[in-house]
C-alpha cells in the first residue's frame, strides 16, 4: 500500500519524519477534493495525464478562498511549510477540512496538524506525496548512492507563503 511521509528539517536537512499508511488520504485526498469540486471530472485518478490542471490552479482560481490554495501547494514537490507559517497551516486545514468534508474516504490531515504541533522546534516541514513518486527529499549522486536533500545547498524547495503572496502579487518581504 503507498503511503505519505511527513517531515520536519532541522539543521537545513531531515531529521524526523512520520509515514502514514494508504496515500489517498493525504496528498490524493487533497487533490480529489480539489478536482471533485472546481472541475467536476470524478476522481482524480481519472485526471492523473493531466494533472497540470491542478498544478495551475493557483493561478487560474484566484477567487477560491486562500486556505485551499495554500493546502494545495503544500502538496507541490519541494514545497515547505516554514516555521513561522506553522499557524496558519494548521489553521489553513481544519478550514480546508471544514471546506471539503472527507466523508467515508480516509483523511491524514489532522495526522498532518498533529505532526507540525510535535515539531514545533523544526525549520520547515515537507511532504512526499506518495510512496509510488520519486522522493523529492533524496537526491540521487550515482546508481547507488543517495544522500537528504539539504536547504542550505540545493535549491528547489519553496516557503508555501512565499509562492502564495507571490502568487498574489504581494512582495516576498512584505507581512502574510
Amino acid at each position: 500500500m503507498s503511503s505519505v511521509r511527513i517531515i520536519a528539517f532541522r539543521n537545513d536537512v531531515p531529521s524526523t519524519e512520520a509515514e502514514l499508511r494508504n496515500a489517498w488520504g493525504g496528498h490524493m485526498r487533497i487533490w480529489n477534493a480539489v478536482y471533485d469540486r472546481y472541475f467536476k471530472r470524478g476522481e482524480y485518478d481519472s485526471c492523473l495525464g493531466n494533472a497540470d490542471v491542478l498544478w495551475a490552479f493557483p493561478k487560474t482560481h484566484r477567487s477560491v478562498e486562500r486556505a485551499v490554495h495554500a493546502v494545495l501547494i503544500s502538496t507541490f514537490d519541494w514545497a515547505l511549510v516554514m516555521a513561522d507559517d506553522f499557524d496558519q497551516y494548521i489553521a489553513d486545514l481544519v478550514r480546508f477540512e471544514e471546506l471539503f468534508l472527507a466523508g467515508d474516504r480516509v483523511s491524514h490531515l489532522a495526522a498532518y496538524r498533529s505532526f507540525i504541533d510535535g515539531n514545533r522546534d523544526a525549520q520547515a516541514i515537507g511532504f512526499h506525496g506518495t510512496s509510488v513518486s520519486e522522493d523529492p527529499w533524496t537526491i540521487s549522486i550515482d546508481e547507488e548512492s543517495y544522500r537528504s536533500y539539504s536547504l542550505a545547498t540545493d535549491d528547489k524547495h519553496f516557503g508555501v507563503y512565499e509562492h502564495l503572496r507571490e502568487l498574489e502579487g504581494v512582495a516576498s518581504d512584505a507581512p502574510a
